[in-house]
């Protein structure tokens, strides 16, 4: 019994460790991914944790986001079949290029019908640890 237990505390370590080591890196260019991956997914909460304002505007409610914003890219999303693959192009952060804190993402997104969209970019900035799209920018 106690042999038994050993086994599975070190099949439930490493099952952790590999779970830990898959995840997205903390990049500019893993929260595009996770930020696009949450539009499709419908995901607000996601949406609303990882999205900055620009200065002085208000940030978009958990309604905003499902009723105004997810809707009309979802549905474009749906209509070429979900999203395949996202391509990060360039990532730009932590240097002379661009100011401490900021970064600079380009990226192009392949759909499951084959089609692909045109080359595009965010601007992110990094607040409390984590980087945010800048929305509008």
């Amino acid at each position: 019994m106690k042999q038994h237990l050993q086994i599975l505390t070190g099949v439930l370590l490493i099952a952790l460790l590999v779970s830990s080591c898959s995840k997205e890196p903390a990049t500019p260019g893993g929260t595009v991914k996770k930020w696009i991956h949450a539009i499709e997914n419908q995901d607000a909460a996601t949406l609303m944790a990882i999205t900055a304002m620009p200065e002085g505007q208000p940030s978009f409610s958990e309604d905003q986001w499902k009723e105004l914003i997810i809707p009309d890219v979802v549905k474009e999303i749906q209509d070429k079949e979900g999203i395949k693959e996202i391509s990060i192009e360039e990532e730009q952060y932590n240097n002379e290029k661009i100011a401490p804190g900021h970064a600079f993402v380009q990226y192009s997104i392949t759909y499951n019908n084959g089609e692909a969209d045109r080359s595009e970019s965010m601007s992110l900035v990094k607040k409390e640890g984590t980087w945010k799209v800048i929305m509008g920018e």
